[in-house]
């Protein structure tokens, strides 16, 4: 904190004007990342460059050798990303090993990888944080793709494999249900993409009430809707990172192999109450920490380069007829944002769900940074986007800071004077008593702004659901 950034974003970390996330990872490693697990199908897993004396493995001939190389591939880069990874398109890539095999071998096989990956570590003692992307169908986009088989080499085009694609997604929802009345699986997280072509006919169907039987029997997945035009070829991890092709243009190049290298939190409540309801004032003192936020990022981005440069990230960087797999110019640098309702609150009187001119307001902010983040990315270097994801530790220490430097008479927040913390993730507060329809509908106004990650949450009664009507 003291020997990397300027002095006066240090201080305003530690000050709780902005929150810096992962801060002991800040210079080393990025924070999440969106593998391909093609690459690793094609080519294997090399360890040569980590290792010198560790075994690679070659490209896999069989179902439970490819699934081998997707959980190793989770506990291997683990020791390089601080957060999160995902697999998208997880069950169309393994579709070309599926074919012809028994409904009883492939689904031993994915009981045998969830297991596998809740019980690895990586080397260094680090847990194994997984998401995986499921398509009801096989996308537009990918029909005419060559498919990567066994041994590597070409089997078709995944297209050829519908069928197999839907296999593999009902007996992952089956695994994780019968596995899960035993104890909860929470590990890998689930994300369900919605597509206009995975919304046609009865086996999708069946699909999607086979993920909402889930929902009910405890489990999470997540829904992803890709259903409009700037969505369709977007990729998700569960906690809400996006990646779509909005920067080069090229999905590939967009979506896969590239990382989010961190997040810089703004601390909207504090910016309110120093404006003291002077609205010319807050997008004053917001533009200085954006600005903060801004060079923080553009520090953690060439220290990664670095990094890269001198080897210090050995499986991330490794090639493959010298194309890198780790795409670090199309990697996103987010700045997030905690307490917007808190802040409109302060300032208009009341929460955004309850007053027309506290939403506006709202709006406004999140439109400014927004448009801040588009201004200044660098193409083809610096790519910068607005998150609503801050995280539940920053909502908490800037919240405790406010109390503690404002005083109960003037700090809104939520919780309880032991646990106070600011409304996260969400726009509106979750306790807020609000119509899910009308609370989707807001937060779907800053969705469309936040391109670099959000996430609507939809809180279910403890009586008793009912999967068709979910």
């Amino acid at each position: 904190l003291l020997n990397v950034l300027p002095r006066d974003i240090a201080d305003a970390h530690l000050s709780g004007s902005i929150h810096i996330c992962n801060l002991g990872s800040w210079i080393l490693k990025p924070r999440e990342f969106m593998h391909d697990l093609r690459f690793f199908l094609r080519n294997g897993l090399n360890l040569g460059r980590m290792h010198s004396i560790s075994a690679s493995y070659p490209p896999p001939k069989t179902l439970e050798a490819a699934m081998l190389t997707a959980s190793n591939l989770f506990k291997i880069a683990t020791s390089e990303i601080s957060g999160e990874q995902a697999l998208d398109y997880f069950n169309v890539f393994l579709a070309p090993f599926v074919h012809g095999l028994s409904r009883e071998r492939i689904k031993e096989c994915l009981r045998l990888f969830i297991l596998n990956l809740n019980q690895s570590l990586s080397d260094e003692g680090f847990p194994v944080e997984a998401s995986l992307g499921l398509e009801l169908a096989v996308p537009h986009f990918l029909k005419e793709e060559e498919a990567v088989g066994s041994d590597g080499k070409r089997a078709g085009c995944y297209g050829d494999f519908e069928e197999e694609v839907r296999l593999v997604a009902s007996l992952l929802f089956e695994v994780l249900r019968e596995d899960g009345e035993r104890k909860p699986i929470f590990n890998p997280s689930l994300i369900v993409k919605l597509r206009p072509e995975s919304l046609e006919g009865r086996e999708c169907e069946e699909l999607l009430l086979q993920a909402h039987q889930l929902v009910v029997e405890g489990g999470s997945p997540y829904f992803a809707n890709l259903r409009t035009e700037g969505q369709k070829q977007a990729s998700y991890a569960a906690t809400g990172c996006r990646f779509a092709n909005d920067w080069s243009g090229d999905w590939e190049l967009d979506t896969l192999r590239v990382g989010s290298l961190d997040c810089v939190v703004i601390n909207l409540p504090r910016l309110s109450y120093d404006a003291q309801e002077d609205q010319a004032r807050l997008f004053e003192l917001l533009n200085e920490q954006l600005e903060m936020a801004h060079r923080a990022l553009r520090i953690k981005y060439h220290n990664i380069a670095q990094s890269v440069r001198d080897g210090m990230l050995p499986f991330l960087t490794q090639r493959a007829d010298g194309d890198p797999y780790f795409r670090l110019p199309n990697s996103s640098c987010l700045i997030s944002f905690t307490g917007l309702n808190e802040a409109v609150h302060s300032i208009c009187g009341r929460p955004i769900h309850d007053d027309p001119e506290s939403l506006r307001l709202a709006e406004e902010i999140s439109g400014h940074i927004h448009r801040f983040a588009q201004e200044n990315s660098e193409k083809p270097y610096h790519r910068v986007a607005l998150s609503t994801l801050s995280g539940f530790s920053a909502a908490k220490r800037l919240a405790e800071l406010d109390v503690e430097r404002y005083g109960w008479g003037r700090v809104r927040v939520q919780g309880s004077k032991e646990q106070p913390f600011y409304t996260d993730t969400t726009v509106s507060p979750l306790n807020a008593n609000v119509r899910w329809r009308e609370r989707f509908g807001i937060e779907e106004k800053f969705h469309k702004m936040a391109s670099g990650g959000h996430l609507a949450v939809l809180q279910l009664s403890d009586s008793e659901q009912d999967p068709r009507e979910l």
